[in-house]
């Protein structure tokens, strides 16, 4: 099978940056009514999100915190036990 021809190049893009006559890239405009209008659909977007309740986040949290510290005692006796085992090799 024939390798197939070379693709042709892309045609040239032109975007907002390369009007003629700007030598440099003009910055957004933020104006208040677009900030606040970004507020206001963020509010609206964080009204839809389902939070969970307090029970909920306390037995979330706790069970966090408590797997966080069997992580930290699992690897302090694994930490230990290769030292030991280290310092009873090469002694």
């Amino acid at each position: 099978m024939p390798p197939s021809p070379p693709r042709p190049p892309a045609p040239p893009t032109t975007g907002w940056m390369d009007r003629p006559g700007d030598s440099h890239a003009r910055r957004p405009v933020w104006s208040a009514r677009f900030i606040v209008e970004y507020l206001r659909q963020s509010l609206g977007e964080l009204s839809k999100v389902a939070w969970p309740s307090s029970g909920a986040l306390r037995a979330n949290a706790t069970l966090l915190l408590l797997t966080l510290v069997v992580v930290i005692v699992g690897l302090g006796v694994v930490e230990l036990a290769a030292g030991t085992l280290a310092r009873g090799l090469f002694a």
